[in-house]
């Protein structure tokens, strides 16, 4: 037990405030059970104790004591305690220190924040801030650290047994003919877009993505019981497509022979929306293969994919003008596909230009057609390949009458089948029997009578299937009728989805008057089939057919891209979501320092009460994480694009042997405490722990995606029982709100804990004021500010007031926030390098400096990702950024510890640097995920580092690991 008797600058009084700082915390909650704190106050008003539980994560390292009502403070005395009883750390100081904030900061002159009040905020308490003069800041030039790493040593490969592929698309899974009986139609199959990362065993770098469908048959036996039911597929009863067949005369620059034909990137088939299309033999079509032969097909009477018997990159190419000084080609990358009259349409969406030091570059919208049939003739192919419409206004049928200009950008839009040919977006393509041009008008609705030009049109309709366009039909995924729920090689749907997807299925029964599709019927049989195919067992069982997959089944594989997490009390382990399917891993380093790898293994999939061989799934891209405890489990939650997930990790102190991910954001009905509704969230961003057991989330919109000027904001839930939950959106409309903090504010009154928040905003988002259309009620000052809230324990959430920050020289306004070690002050940073001092009792800025490296320049400040923040804290408390001094040129990258005293000076001194021998690795330290692991072995209070990758680069198969980043104390 350690014993401290005096006076120490962990316990001190600061104005109203009495803090008291436990900077091993963290430590002392991996090593000891059920911690508690007595804390006992000794003055005038006699002897107050408080009980204070250390082991609720909300509970921070630094404890905030209001004694506005407790008078003089003479004396304080620490216990804290585990579980049975034994004292942990003890600590007295008598007299109390006291610490006096200075008023040395530069201001404006009478020049104050602007402030946007929250609705439950008291108008008398107002507040009212001065704003530093940031041109007059201290300078201080930042130099690198004089104790280094170079990236070869902190740098380890990730190995694991079983590298699984991952599924490439959950808005498409597609209805065709079986390959098992390809002549007979009223038999059909599930096909399932999968992929599977290939690396290079000698350098550890990603060569190619290998894509492949699923092919899962639907029995018409599923659909004479009742009930919900798993079935086990034997590997003969499902089919894995793919292909090691190259693209055809097409030699690319760094391969003479021309890549796969199913190209080589991460995108997966048919993984953009309406890349995919079926003609009535069965034969799926698929765009959006760039990097491959541009256009493919599975054939189902063949079972293997084809490709155009010519180069349609080339061919196709053929159709642009040639014009001095521009560069054009189709948008390969956003081709929409629809068939009609024997004909396969694909309409290139984009048209852009943009202007670069190579000279101008135009990417084509259009519409080319190619033939269904004669796809292994290469001369009666390459004939009938036609062009019906093109953006340039020399076209023979233009799209557009004019030139685009560079930076500017349209769309054509997306295909879809009609009786007289095709629409898409403002465009109806009429085209005779044998699927030639006849007209091409601008409309608004298929229905209108005549063209934008006057000139009448025949009437037509959409063309459907069973009263369903043909889209909508052939695809039961998340973008079509939403029959099917993935995981893993697994899929789950209803017996009476089974029977809507069946080709004899009555089209009364398909869709409903309006067009809508149904999801049952009046007899139907109930219940839902989980269908599970072992595809690891299924590759290796025939190694020769998969030869490039099996061999990639084993050995490297993807290292933390997505996120890096913690495992409670688990020694030389994180938790990792390592690539695009987003399967949580588990990563052992207790083997890194002897045999320098890094262990994956995946977490198990508990499915219908059973632990299964396959992995479990966030089934969202995460964005952050939490651990939170409720209803005696330990819950891992994950905040990311479109939701909410959680896994139950361990119950009753036990890792559980099976996860299954529970998406809950759909079960929390928001009540707004602003009277205002929240808009739609497209990203969830942060969970917070809150008092009395609930959490908090913050989410936002993303412009032109969902959401509006009210989807960013707080909302308060219980965990435990979801339902109703409290909602505040409006004090900060058209913001988002980033680096979100809370600190507990305890009372020796007896008054209950309350909790307070704060958020940085980032920059307005201009398209959501405008969205807002009276102006009234647009934020009336836009300048980036910090938002304050609260929530006491027994009550609910408060919106207070948010208020500006000052405007910066360098041009970026947008700020992070920390906590100081006391958690007295707002260290707040602002984009290249501003570092300002905020005082939350007293509501003043403190301190501030300015950074900059050796040539005067502000500071190159990097940022991490899932979340983003350029300033972070250590679980001690401690305060760190990174920065490459010298820009993308730097050759080394440098991390710097921000130190704040007690009355809230700043000074900044190097902590570490990484070096390397080659210039452009500055990339591979920014937006990265990362995670402090404890050395839970000696418990000496030391942290490593641990550094995964940037997702948004196709990740990397290593992780970085920094020993001992926060040394031994």
């Amino acid at each position: 037990m350690e014993v401290i008797i005096g006076a120490d600058d962990t316990i001190f009084r600061c104005g109203d405030e009495l803090i008291v700082r436990l900077p091993q915390l963290g430590q002392w909650r991996y090593k000891y059970p059920k911690l508690n704190a007595t804390l006992k106050l000794t003055g005038a008003s006699g002897e107050k104790v408080l009980q204070v539980n250390l082991s609720d994560r909300l509970t921070p390292e630094a404890m905030v004591i209001d004694v506005v009502g407790f008078g003089a403070c003479s004396a304080v005395s620490l216990e804290v305690k585990d579980a049975t009883g034994k004292s942990v750390h003890a600590q007295q100081v008598s007299p109390v220190p006291t610490v006096t904030i200075l008023n040395t900061l530069p201001l404006q002159n009478n020049t104050f924040a602007a402030i946007e009040p929250g609705s439950k905020l008291d108008p008398s308490a107002t507040p009212r801030i001065a704003l530093p003069d940031l041109t007059k800041l201290r300078m201080q030039d930042l130099t690198g650290a004089t104790r280094t790493v170079t990236t070869d040593s902190i740098t380890y490969p990730v190995i694991t047994d079983a590298d699984l592929p991952g599924i490439a698309s959950n808005n498409g899974t597609i209805l065709s003919r079986q390959s098992f009986a390809p002549d007979d139609p009223t038999k059909v199959s599930l096909y399932f877009s999968y992929r599977k990362a290939i690396y290079d065993t000698s350098t550890t770098k990603l060569k190619e993505w290998r894509k492949m469908l699923i092919e899962v048959p639907l029995d018409r036996a599923w659909l004479n019981k009742q009930g919900d039911e798993t079935i086990t597929l034997p590997l003969d009863g499902f089919a894995i497509h793919t292909t090691e067949e190259r693209e055809l005369a097409n030699p690319r620059w760094n391969d003479p022979l021309g890549y796969n034909m199913l190209g080589g990137s991460s995108s997966g088939l048919y993984q953009g929306g309406q890349s995919v299309e079926v003609d009535d033999q069965g034969r799926i079509y698929i765009s959006n293969v760039a990097d491959g032969a541009g256009i493919v097909r599975f054939n189902p009477h063949t079972g293997k994919f084809e490709q155009p018997p010519v180069c349609f990159q080339a061919e196709t190419r053929k159709f642009v003008p040639e014009t001095p000084g521009i560069k054009r080609n189709w948008d390969l990358d956003d081709a929409k596909l629809v068939c009609t009259r024997g004909r396969l349409y694909i309409v290139f969406d984009r048209n852009y230009r943009v202007s670069t030091p190579n000279g101008e570059f135009e990417t084509c919208s259009g519409v080319v057609s190619v033939p269904l049939e004669n796809w292994h003739d290469a001369e009666v192919f390459r004939k009938d390949i036609r062009l019906h419409a093109a953006c340039w206004p020399t076209a023979k049928v233009p799209l557009y009458n004019d030139e685009l200009i560079v930076g500017s950008s349209r769309k054509a839009g997306a295909p879809v089948a009609t009786k007289r040919g095709i629409t898409f977006g403002t465009y109806r393509l009429d085209l005779d029997a044998n699927g030639n041009t006849e007209r091409l008008s601008v409309i608004k609705t298929i229905r209108d009578p005549s063209d934008a030009a006057g000139r009448s049109l025949p009437p037509t309709e959409f063309e459907t299937i069973k009263g369903l366009q043909r889209q909508r039909y052939i695809n039961i995924g998340a973008a079509g009728r939403q029959f099917v729920r993935l995981a893993y090689g697994e899929c789950s749907i209803s017996r009476a989805a089974i029977a809507l997807s069946m080709p004899d299925a009555p089209a009364d029964l398909i869709a409903d008057s309006t067009g809508r599709h149904r999801t049952t019927f009046s007899g139907a049989p109930s219940g839902e089939l989980t269908i599970r195919f072992d595809i690891t067992a299924k590759i290796k069982r025939d190694p020769q057919r998969f030869a490039t997959l099996a061999a990639a089944m084993i050995g490297i594989s993807q290292g933390p891209n997505y996120a890096v997490i913690d495992a409670p009390g688990e020694a030389d382990r994180v938790i990792g979501v390592c690539d695009y399917n987003y399967f949580y891993s588990k990563l052992d380093f207790s083997r890194r320092v002897a045999e320098r790898k890094v262990y994956k293994s995946y977490l198990p999939l508990m499915s219908n009460g059973q632990v299964t061989g396959q992995p479990a799934s966030v089934g969202l891209g995460p964005y952050n994480s939490t651990w939170v405890e409720h209803d005696n489990a330990l819950w891992l939650y994950i905040t990311g694009y479109t939701g909410i997930s959680r896994i139950k990790y361990a119950e009753g102190g036990k890792t559980l042997a099976g996860f299954t991910a529970e998406h809950i954001h759909g079960r929390l009905l928001p009540q707004p405490i602003d009277v205002v509704t929240r808009d739609n969230v497209k990203d969830f961003l942060y969970v917070l722990p809150a008092t009395d057991n609930r959490l908090i989330n913050i989410g936002r919109g993303r412009v032109g995606r969902g959401g509006g000027a009210r989807s960013a904001g707080l909302e308060l839930f219980d965990p435990s029982t979801l339902g109703k939950s409290q909602s505040a959106v409006e004090m900060n409309r058209c913001y988002g709100l980033f680096t979100p903090l809370s600190r507990l504010i305890y009372s020796p009154s007896g008054s209950p804990v309350r909790q307070e928040i704060y958020a940085a905003s980032g920059n307005i988002r201009r398209e959501y004021v405008e969205d807002i259309t009276d102006p009234a009620q647009r934020p009336k000052n836009q300048d980036p500010k910090i938002f304050a809230y609260d929530c006491a324990s027994g009550a609910g959430l408060r919106d207070l007031y948010g208020f500006s920050l000052p405007l910066n020289p360098n041009g970026d306004n947008s700020a992070n926030l920390v906590f100081s070690p006391c958690h007295q002050f707002l260290v707040v940073m602002q984009g290249g390098g501003t570092l300002l001092t905020y005082s939350l009792a007293q509501r003043r800025f403190v301190d501030g400096l300015q950074l900059r490296n050796s040539a005067g320049e502000p500071i190159h400040l990097l940022d991490y990702s899932k979340p983003s923040a350029w300033i972070w804290t250590a679980p001690d408390g401690q305060i760190f950024f990174h920065a490459a001094l010298d820009g993308d040129a730097s050759k080394s990258v440098n991390f710097f510890n921000v130190q704040v005293t007690n009355a809230g000076q700043i000074t900044v001194a190097p902590q570490l640097a990484v070096t390397w021998d080659k210039v452009g690795q500055v990339k591979d330290f920014n937006r990265i995920v990362r995670c402090f692991l404890p050395d839970l072995n000696k418990h000496d209070g030391s942290y490593d580092l641990v550094l995964g990758g940037d997702s948004d680069n196709g990740g990397q198969p290593t992780v970085r690991v920094i020993d001992d980043f926060v040394p031994a104390q």
